[in-house]
């Protein structure tokens, strides 16, 4: 219930802002929340965020039409990245707080790094 809820003050809210859906990610790992925002049409990208077993959380995804996985740094390998992105997945991961972690996501070839560091991201990325 309380998904439902989270989602409708979402899309609330996005319009109070004047911030389009198209524009959001809505990353969760509950597998519930996806599925509600799926059916009620949602505009924003839905993301599924697999925090332990990885080939049962791909499956699922693929199952449901979610295109974009969120992986944890620990979970993702240059090879996992590699084989989503063949499946037709986007790619997002996080957590690094120093340049050299940023260094260590951008490896991992990644499409989206969430970063508390961005001027370490830019720095590497060659835009600072």
């Amino acid at each position: 219930k309380w998904e439902l809820e989270l989602i409708n003050r979402l899309k609330e809210k996005l319009i109070e802002w004047d911030i389009p859906e198209e524009k959001v990610i809505l990353i969760s790992y509950s597998r519930a929340m996806l599925n509600k925002g799926s059916r009620i049409n949602m505009k924003a990208r839905l993301s599924f965020e697999i925090v332990g077993e990885v080939e049962s959380g791909i499956i699922w995804a693929k199952k449901h039409g979610i295109k974009i996985i969120t992986i944890k740094p620990k979970l993702l390998t240059k090879e996992l990245s590699k084989r989503l992105h063949q499946e037709g997945f986007e790619v997002i991961t996080f957590g690094a707080k120093s340049k050299s972690g940023s260094k260590q996501l951008l490896e991992l070839n990644p499409d989206v790094i969430q970063s508390n560091n961005v001027p370490a991201l830019l720095s590497l990325l060659g835009r600072d």
